[in-house]
């Protein structure tokens, strides 16, 4: 039986790991689009199955959707840069700045902070003002923390409040990126 929480179409053309970027603005919102709706039914069976089952498994409940909100940050900021990149230069340029951004980045906060600032001051100052707010850097910092701890086989004892403080910053970094980025 196949895991509940797994979205039913795990690799899609598109991603950091495919052959395919966006093309534009547009193609780059349709697949931020698809994605998240992916990762919001995934929350949706989390919050849902959460209490059904034994605290050990929730223990791994937990980790596996700090790994998807993580992941879904770095597609987010992957498919957002490439589309925004592809609508608004052309030819060598474009060719240029596509290779120097050809995977998506370990999102910590500076690493946040330095792509966003690549785009110009204005963009690094907003950025910078919204992980100041409610606490996003901290989460940002904590929820990359529990990715990387996971992945390499240490520890982490968190329960369903991170998750949902996690689930309210990448859904604020989406909106935020849809603006600032795709509109």
């Amino acid at each position: 039986m196949r895991n509940k929480l797994v979205p039913a179409s795990s690799s899609r053309p598109g991603r950091s790991g495919g052959n395919l970027l966006p093309t534009n603005k547009n193609s780059a919102r349709v697949e931020i689009l698809k994605l998240k709706t992916d990762l919001d039914s995934s929350y949706k069976r989390y919050r849902e199955g959460l209490l059904s089952v034994d605290i050990p498994l929730q223990e791994d409940m937990h980790k596996y959707m700090c790994i998807r909100l993580s992941g879904y940050m770095e597609q987010l900021i992957f498919q957002a840069v490439c589309g925004y990149i592809s609508s608004t230069t052309a030819g060598a340029a474009r060719s240029f700045a596509l290779s120097s951004f050809s995977k998506a980045p370990n999102l910590t906060p500076e690493a946040l902070e330095r792509v966003v600032g690549r785009f110009g001051d204005a963009w690094k100052a907003e950025i910078v003002s919204f992980l100041d707010t409610d606490e996003r850097r901290n989460s940002l910092g904590n929820l990359l923390a529990v990715r990387n701890k996971t992945a390499h086989g240490e520890n982490y004892r968190g329960g369903q409040l991170n998750v949902a403080t996690y689930k309210r910053l990448v859904d604020d970094l989406h909106s935020w990126v849809l603006l600032r980025m795709l509109a």
